[in-house]
C-alpha cells in the first residue's frame, strides 16, 4: 500500500470571519497583530479585516513605539470605532492621521487624546463635527486646545458625559459656561491646573449640569468657598470633588460636602484640634501670643 501523505492544512484556511476573527483575532493584543500582518500578504490582508471592524483602538499601552506609518495604512477602512484611545501618542500623532480616522467612525463614544501634543484645534474640531454621540473625552495636557475648541464640543457633542481638560492653558470661565450650557448632561469634569479658572466658571457649571458627580479643580487658585458652595447647592449628585492646591478654598466651603459624604482629596482637620483651638481662642488664652499687623 503506497504511503499516503497527510496534507499540510493552512490556519488561513479556516473561515475568517466566522472562525479566525472573532475567536482568534480578537483575543490577541495590538502588538502581536502587527507581528501577525508582517508573515506574508494573506495574513496581512486577515489583520486589516480585523481592524476594519474592530470597535475598540488603544495604543496607549504601545504610544511611543508604534509605527506612524502603520497607522493609517492598518485603519484605513476603520469604520466601526466606539472607543478611541490615543494617549501618549505625542511623538507622532498629527491631524493629519487623526482626522481622516474620526470622520470615518461616526459613532464614536469615546475619545482620550491626553498630551497628544502635536494636535492642533483644527483635530478637535473634527472629532466635534463628526461624532455627535460622543460621551467622554479626555484632552489633559494638550496645551493647543483654545477657547473656541470647548465651544465646537458644546455645540457638537450635547451629549457629553466626561470631559477632562486639565492642565489646557485655553481654559476659560467663558467657554466652560459654554460648555455647561451645550452639555447638560456633564458628570465629570476635569479642570485641573486651568489657572485661568475663577468662580464664575465653576459656578456656570454646578448650575448647568445638576447630575455632576465628579469635579477636579485642584490646582485652580482663584477658584473660593463660594464656588464650593454653589456646587453643594446645585450639584446634590456629587461624589467627588478634587481641591488640593486650591488656597482659597477652605473647611468652611467644605463643610456641607463633608457632611453629605462627598470624597474630598484633602483630609479634614481633627475634630478635637478645632475645639481645643476654639476654646483657646474663647478663653483669651492666645491673644497675648497674636500679633496683628494694619
Amino acid at each position: 500500500m503506497e504511503a499516503q501523505v497527510a496534507r499540510r492544512h493552512s490556519l488561513l484556511e479556516l473561515p475568517w470571519e466566522d472562525v479566525l476573527i472573532p475567536h482568534v483575532l480578537s483575543r490577541l493584543p495590538l502588538a502581536q497583530l502587527l507581528q501577525l500582518q508582517c508573515v506574508c500578504r494573506r495574513f496581512r490582508e486577515l489583520v486589516r479585516l480585523h481592524l476594519s471592524a474592530a470597535r475598540s483602538l488603544d495604543l496607549s499601552h504601545v504610544a511611543p513605539t508604534f509605527p506612524r506609518t502603520c497607522f493609517s495604512e492598518l485603519f484605513q477602512h476603520s469604520s466601526a470605532l466606539r472607543e478611541l484611545v490615543l494617549t501618549g501618542c505625542s511623538s507622532w500623532l498629527t491631524d493629519a492621521e487623526l482626522v481622516p480616522l474620526v470622520r470615518r467612525n461616526l459613532r464614536l463614544r469615546r475619545a482620550e487624546l491626553a498630551r497628544c501634543s502635536r494636535l492642533s484645534p483644527a483635530g478637535l474640531h473634527a472629532l466635534a463635527s463628526s461624532c455627535p454621540g460622543l460621551r467622554r473625552v479626555g484632552l489633559r495636557g494638550c496645551k493647543w486646545l483654545e477657547p473656541l475648541c470647548l465651544r465646537g464640543l458644546a455645540e457638537g457633542c450635547p451629549q457629553l458625559e466626561s470631559c477632562d481638560v486639565s492642565e489646557c492653558l485655553g481654559v476659560t470661565d467663558e467657554c466652560l459656561a459654554r460648555l455647561a450650557a451645550g452639555c447638560p448632561g456633564l458628570m465629570s469634569l476635569g479642570v485641573a491646573l486651568d489657572c485661568g479658572l475663577t468662580d464664575r466658571g465653576v459656578e456656570a457649571v454646578a448650575k448647568g449640569c445638576p447630575r455632576l458627580q465628579h469635579l477636579d479643580i485642584s490646582g485652580c487658585f482663584r477658584v473660593t468657598n463660594a464656588a464650593v458652595r454653589t456646587v453643594a447647592e446645585y450639584c446634590p449628585a456629587l461624589r467627588s470633588l478634587s481641591v488640593s492646591g486650591c488656597q482659597n478654598v477652605t473647611e468652611p466651603g467644605l463643610a456641607r460636602l463633608r457632611g453629605r459624604g462627598v470624597a474630598i482629596d484633602i483630609e479634614s482637620p481633627p475634630q478635637h484640634a478645632v475645639i481645643l483651638l476654639g476654646d483657646l481662642l474663647a478663653a483669651g488664652y492666645l491673644l497675648p501670643y497674636i500679633n496683628l499687623q494694619i
